[in-house]
């Protein structure tokens, strides 16, 4: 089988799909890793329903506009990955892409028009300053004044960053990974690579690497829209 598609037994366990029902499933392609991403074709037939068959897919993909970030879809292996905007403007849908206590990628409905990117890394180029974020996009700004560990607001019209998120006491958050994977929660004390999170009435210990900054007002949260 060509190296596109790959055994349904065999993919992320994120991947919310039917194993069994058939032998080959289309393999996600992009700048995410392939655990942290689901391709277009699966979203749409697998988990939105939108169509049942790879040719219905690549027929949406030519009659109709999707989008993602703001950037439209031709590819539908394109890896979509948590904390991505997917849209069809046509049907007026968006979701932001997360990740659920069970560890599976899901579609939640949204009407933000920015994504929320962490930082991972950062590197000089010149005067200016690359932030290397989550997923694997890159941005160029003219003042350091990033950590890593913080988050941006990225609008998805322009690309320009709408705002700082600071990794901080305070900060609303969404967890990644660890024991909490799905969850919600603010921060509430950071000690060096370990961090305090209160979710609810509960709070809870987990590594930073796990702690993806969504703001002081958490607009990200399902429910919550821009205002």
């Amino acid at each position: 089988m060509p190296k596109n598609h790959m055994k349904r037994i065999a993919a992320p366990r994120s991947w919310n799909i039917k194993r069994k029902s058939k032998v080959w499933v289309v393999r996600a392609k992009g700048s995410h890793r392939l655990e942290n991403s689901i391709p277009v074709a699966v979203l749409l037939r697998d988990m939105l329903k939108h169509a049942k068959s790879i040719r219905e897919i690549k027929n949406i993909l030519h009659t109709k506009t999707l989008l993602v970030n703001g950037k439209k879809v031709v590819d539908h292996h394109l890896g979509i990955g948590i904390m991505d905007i997917f849209e069809i403007p046509d049907l007026h849908e968006k979701y932001l892409i997360l990740i659920s206590s069970l560890g599976k990628m899901i579609a939640v409905k949204t009407n933000a028009d920015f994504k929320v990117s962490k930082i991972l890394g950062k590197k000089k180029f010149g005067r200016k300053t690359q932030l290397n974020l989550f997923g694997g996009d890159n941005i160029l700004v003219e003042k350091d004044s990033y950590k890593t560990g913080d988050s941006v607001a990225i609008a998805l019209k322009d690309k320009k960053i709408k705002e700082h998120l600071k990794f901080e006491e305070g900060a609303n958050c969404f967890l990644t990974g660890g024991s909490h994977i799905g969850e919600f929660g603010k921060i509430s004390k950071i000690d060096n690579k370990k961090v305090l999170i209160k979710s609810g009435e509960e709070e809870f210990e987990t590594l930073n690497q796990f702690v993806y900054v969504t703001g002081k007002e958490d607009l990200m949260k399902p429910g919550k829209t821009e205002k």
